[in-house]
């Protein structure tokens, strides 16, 4: 050990001031924290292209309706990593629904009026509860958290892949929904029946907006 070391560690004072330096460097198990988020304050974090999409099987079930939007809004708000790794985070994606297409102006136009009702309930809202995941970990985690759609909210539950750095976080939240909870009859189109599970995807890139 070096004089250095020898004279910062020679008075009890020393060591108390040193000691949560250590701790910091050293992480959990002293497994370096350096290079990952850092300790620090919570950040918020904010997007406006958040991309959504819909995915309704039709009967015969080879026929699928797909709608997407890229006018989500994302605001989360991600806790500082812990001495074990992990952070947590919660928040709110919106979405205007006149922004989805499926691609055929005419669906669209019967989607928007017929099924979402846009003109009287123009936005879903997804909020998310507060959720812990391991920053230095890649995988797919469980969700939960409600749903307003279509003027009705809902508890829902799902899974979400979560990547985290340094003032941005990338989400591919995913979840299913039965459209008779929101008030919706499952809809009729040129002879096709939508069944009533309907699969929705959320993902996006929010990153620091303080």
């Amino acid at each position: 050990m070096s004089k250095k070391w020898i004279r910062l560690f020679s008075s009890k004072s020393s060591c108390l001031n040193i000691l949560p330096i250590v701790v910091g460097a050293l992480g959990s198990g002293g497994l370096p924290l350096f290079g990952l988020v850092p300790l620090s304050n919570a950040e918020s974090l904010s997007q406006k292209d958040a991309k959504l999409e819909y995915v309704g099987i039709g009967k015969p079930s080879f026929l699928k309706v797909h709608g997407e939007s890229k006018n989500g809004v994302a605001q989360l708000t991600t806790t500082p990593l812990d001495a074990a790794g992990n952070q947590t985070v919660k928040g709110t994606v919106t979405v205007a629904l006149a922004t989805f297409s499926s691609g055929i102006a005419l669906r669209d136009k019967h989607t928007q009026e017929k099924i979402f009702e846009s003109a009287q309930f123009p936005n879903a809202l997804l909020t998310l509860d507060e959720l812990k995941f391991l920053q230095s970990k890649k995988g797919t985690i469980d969700f939960s958290g409600t749903l307003n759609f279509h003027g009705v909210t809902k508890p829902v539950k799902g899974t979400v892949e979560i990547t985290s750095q340094i003032g941005k976080l990338e989400y591919d939240a995913k979840f299913s929904i039965q459209l008779t909870d929101f008030g919706i009859k499952p809809p009729e189109y040129m002879g096709m029946t939508i069944q009533n599970n309907v699969e929705i995807e959320a993902k996006g890139k929010a990153v620091a907006s303080n």
